[in-house]
């Protein structure tokens, strides 16, 4: 590895080996000295946060290349492309639901309250199934 260009500490080299051993062999024989010498320069003089972000993003492509969602081949330009509409429409429908949070909690609540109020007032709601006695005890 080329760490000629700065000073890393052992726990940041020990967490771009792990890093690194998320590409495939083949891949990490041939770019591993290249990504390394891109770390180095990245991390020079960052904070140990920008550091770790900076291997995660390493590792996080790593993974996409193991599996084959890079932006050479369609499965990732199609990942690429949807993955923000997919990500927009979920947002929308949480925020949808979080619009209508505060009526539902309070009627809930109210709900609850006149339920706690009057214990019975629940089963005046049930109707006998087909067929059943209409009330406990009754044949």
């Amino acid at each position: 590895m080329n760490t000629g260009t700065t000073s890393t500490t052992g726990a940041t080299l020990r967490g771009l080996r792990l890093a690194l051993r998320t590409y495939p062999a083949a891949y990490r024989a041939e770019h591993g000295e290249e990504i390394t010498a891109v770390h180095a320069d990245a991390t020079a003089g960052a904070g140990r946060l920008a550091t770790i972000r900076e291997t995660v993003g390493i590792a996080a492509y790593g993974l996409r290349v193991r599996t084959g969602i890079t932006a050479s081949n369609t499965a990732g330009r199609l990942l690429a492309t949807t993955a923000p509409l997919a990500a927009a429409m979920a947002l929308g429908q949480q925020l949808t639901a979080l619009a209508f949070l505060p009526r539902a909690w309070q009627q809930a609540t109210a709900n609850n309250a006149r339920a706690l109020q009057q214990p019975g007032a629940v089963f005046r709601y049930l109707k006998p199934a087909a067929g059943a006695p209409s009330r406990l005890g009754a044949a």
